[in-house]
């Protein structure tokens, strides 16, 4: 008898009719639309002013424009700020392809500026479709057809994934993201299947995101953990995945590196970025793995294996340790003491999860409840379920606990880890579903929507709202200091080096032809530096430091928050003083026009 034989005749039915809404292009499509329709005014905004969200979204583009304009490709330095020596990036040049061919495409038939916009709305537009298509058909992998709606919904409303896809947005978050779910999909049919070829493309994901920048590294490294695991348990039937995995990690990492670290870079040593130490500890690594699977029978029982993989990470560890030690630590460890206290303690991606939430609890409930909850699900489901699908839902579990864990550090881990926790979700809704549809009472009809919206951050966002409305007035006149029309208020003056906020510093580079002292960068020691130490000394010491910084304009945007941190620093400093109206007289007012809230002084 055929299996189609075999189904009870309502799944016959069910296969032979098309549904859109097992079809996972058409959620992704659906689920686009939507978002689209959602994201409507920041497109619009992006495509009449070119507005930024973010700080990295206006390097980015001057990243590129650099490239576009003839910059090498391994020279990653960014000259107009701090110059004259300038500031080397933590970045790589593999976002910045894709973006240059849409500019460059575009412009074919667009002006250039009109180009870059359109660049802009499409390239993350075109990133949210691709990561609506891999969370739909991933949530089917692991909880069947069911589960593919509840998926794409609950996509849609996870306000802290989607965000980083909004138009506008081009900075390597959103390819993060997208790197991990397929990271995710690819091992776990790994580890189902047993097939080097999806070890291989677990391995070259990997690769691939590490290249970007170190963001996913702790996921990656859970990746590594679950390929060892699962053979330390299966032992010789899961040596080929293992090799085909090692291989693929060592060899991808080294095309990579290649590809996007110039030679004059190899023995850097960055712990920041992806470098040499990255890579000495995948080859050392990437060889104790594939030595240990090829000894698989020699290692007959599971403390063997287990001990032998404890030897090679220990062997991998070692030499990462002998050779560059400080990347065992914190890679932003470099960063001036000073700037830790008065600028990166207060950019809130890189704060710790507690820390923040105590300084604004309604952050537990608008980043936190949705993956945590979902955590609980995927552990929930591993628990439920039985044969692969429960190995299926601990790695899962694994990698979500992965970022949370991660997140009590930077908070920056909270995207790509509700991202997968999303999955818990997507099982507990397919079981209420389940239910649902087992019970007439009317009653149940709403279980599926009550199961959904727990994993939803942006409901646990309107929940905040109601609990603890905040005021967003303050947030507003802050980033009226970055928009177009203010930045552009500096066109009067002459190309110039100016001390600025230091998230007003990536916008100036990309909307004007001046240089800045300060950006929101952790490498800028020097300039944010200069800038730090000149707002809280005293006027007359500031001054000094002004002039030695080579800059001819102080910008002062009053509204920034950045600013009052200073004058609490200093209540005697020259922050405090601008912000009480009182500039010294070594600082001449120059003229701007009067609906730009910015204050602009030429440094005498």
């Amino acid at each position: 008898m055929s299996f189609a034989a075999a189904r009870p005749p309502a799944l016959a039915r069910e296969a032979a009719g098309f549904s859109l809404l097992r079809s996972p292009a058409t959620l992704a499509f659906l689920a686009l639309g939507l978002s689209i329709a959602r994201f409507w005014p920041s497109a619009a905004s992006v495509w009449t002013t070119g507005a930024f969200a973010n700080t990295d979204d206006a390097m980015r583009l001057v990243e590129v424009r650099d490239l576009l304009a003839g910059q090498a490709w391994f020279d990653l330095h960014q000259y107009r700020l701090d110059p004259p020596l300038g500031v080397d990036m933590h970045w790589t040049r593999v976002l910045d392809v894709p973006l240059a061919a849409l500019i460059k495409g575009f412009a074919l038939v667009l002006p250039m500026e009109q180009a870059e916009r359109l660049t802009r709305i499409v390239f993350p537009l075109a990133l949210l479709f691709a990561l609506c298509l891999a969370v739909v058909g991933l949530a089917r992998r692991l909880a069947g057809p069911a589960a593919m709606l509840p998926a794409a919904i609950m996509l849609i409303l996870a306000g802290a994934v989607v965000a980083h896809f909004e138009p506008g947005r081009i900075h390597h978050h959103a390819a993060q993201i997208l790197l991990v779910v397929l990271i995710l999909r690819a091992t776990i049919d790994a580890v189902a299947a047993k097939t080097m070829g999806s070890a291989a493309l677990a391995a070259g994901l990997a690769a691939l995101s590490l290249s970007i920048n170190i963001e996913n590294i702790v996921y990656i490294l859970a990746d590594i953990a679950v390929f060892a695991l699962v053979f330390a348990a299966e032992g010789e039937a899961f040596a080929r995945p293992l090799i085909g995995f090692s291989i693929s990690l060592a060899l991808s990492s080294l095309l990579l590196f290649v590809a996007t670290i110039g030679p004059s870079h190899y023995f850097l040593g960055a712990c920041d970025a992806f470098s040499t130490p990255h890579l000495l500890t995948i080859f050392v690594g990437s060889a104790a793995l594939a030595a240990i699977a090829a000894g698989a029978k020699r290692l007959a029982t599971w403390p063997l294996r287990l001990a032998a993989l404890a030897l090679g990470g220990a062997i991998a560890l070692g030499a990462l340790a002998l050779f560059f030690p400080a990347c065992l630590g914190d890679p932003q460890a470099g960063v001036d003491p000073l700037l830790r206290r008065y600028w990166l303690s207060g950019v809130d991606e890189a704060r710790p999860l507690l820390a923040l939430i105590r300084a604004k609890p309604n952050d537990l409930l608008i980043f936190a409840l949705a993956p945590l909850f979902g955590l609980a699900a995927a552990l929930l489901a591993a628990w439920r379920e039985r044969g692969a699908a429960r190995l299926d839902w601990l790695i899962v579990a694994g990698f979500a606990a992965t970022g949370l864990a991660t997140s009590i550090w930077q908070v920056r881990a909270l995207s790509s880890a509700s991202a997968i926790a999303l999955f818990g979700g997507v099982w507990a809704a397919a079981k209420a579903m389940d239910w649902a549809e087992r019970r007439r009472s009317p009653l149940a009809r709403p279980a599926p929507v009550l199961a959904i919206l727990p994993f939803c951050s942006i409901f646990w966002a309107i929940v905040a709202a109601i609990v603890a409305p905040i005021s967003t007035e303050g947030r507003a006149a802050g980033e009226a200091c970055r928009s177009p029309a203010t930045i552009h208020a500096l066109d009067v003056l002459p190309k110039s080096l100016l001390m600025a906020a230091i998230d007003m510093g990536s916008d100036i580079l990309a909307d004007t032809d001046h240089a800045v002292l300060a950006a929101s960068y952790h490498r800028n020691n020097h300039g944010n530096g200069e800038l730090v130490r000149a707002m809280l000394a005293r006027p007359d010491e500031a001054r000094k430091i002004a002039e030695g910084s080579g800059a001819a304009y102080l910008v002062f945007c009053p509204a920034r928050a950045e600013f009052a941190g200073y004058a609490a620093g200093n209540p005697d400093g020259l922050a405090a003083a601008l912000l009480a109206g009182r500039a010294p007289d070594w600082l001449e007012p120059v003229s701007v026009p009067p609906e730009a809230p910015l204050k602009v002084y030429r440094i005498r």
